[in-house]
């Protein structure tokens, strides 16, 4: 089963390129793999599973893991933007917090899949690297800026029809996941389709629920609400 939220089946549209099959970009189940565990819960690392490599079936997963590194850079606000643009084959992920950040050095070495900041036993390749191959594969490519102090910003930018593109996968479970694995962390999100636009701020609604942390029935139960009715009206 999968690790994160579970979510009703949504609405899935597709989309075609010249002599291929369609495929769905809707939000669907994430990898089955559950061997991921947060910093701070018990068994605490960031993926992990078996001591073999993650599987990052979608690009939620890649974001999920992306958003775990700001939280261990001591990210407090994240924002999270996916824009999809069918009418220019494009579709760009960006990923900004304002964590410790990297100088110039830390940064290029960050997308070798051989360097961690974490002590490891044996090197392992996680997050950066594994997203920029997911994008070069699509056709497009990775970029990194970071400062020390100012936090980091990775923009992912892809074919939104090439045939290697991965689904972008369920994205209500990514951001349902950070909001309650990390009640502290504020979560901007935005994701556009076409001329479409779905925009939520944990912080504003923590504000709105005078909850602080989002750990309350009530307002789990209302950031899923949001996030399912947002999400459907951006394929309507």
């Amino acid at each position: 089963m999968d690790c994160r939220w579970s979510v009703l089946p949504m609405l899935t549209p597709r989309r075609r390129s010249a002599g291929a099959a369609s495929r769905s970009n809707a939000p669907r189940p994430a990898s089955r793999n559950c061997g991921w565990r947060w910093p701070g819960r018990a068994g605490a690392g960031s993926w992990h599973r078996n001591n073999s490599a993650p599987h990052m079936d979608d690009l939620s997963l890649h974001i999920l893991d992306l958003a775990e590194n700001s939280v261990e850079a001591g990210a407090t606000r994240i924002g999270i933007s996916v824009h999809e643009a069918p009418a220019d084959n494009r579709l760009t992920i960006e990923v900004v917090d304002n964590g410790r950040g990297m100088d110039a050095e830390s940064a290029a070495r960050a997308l070798d899949p051989f360097f961690t900041t974490k002590p490891r036993k044996k090197p392992i390749g996680l997050g950066l690297p594994f997203f920029a191959q997911a994008a070069r594969q699509a056709g497009g490519e990775l970029q990194l800026q970071s400062l020390p102090g100012g936090g980091t910003r990775v923009l992912a930018t892809m074919e939104y029809d090439h045939l290697d593109r991965k689904p972008l996968g369920d994205m209500i479970a990514t951001v349902m996941t950070l909001a309650f694995a990390r009640p502290d962390l504020d979560i901007h999100y935005v994701h556009t389709v076409g001329s479409q636009e779905f925009t939520l701020d944990t912080g504003e609604l923590k504000r709105a629920l005078g909850d602080r942390t989002l750990s309350s029935a009530h307002a789990i139960r209302t950031l899923k609400q949001e996030l399912i009715r947002g999400e459907l009206r951006l394929y309507l």
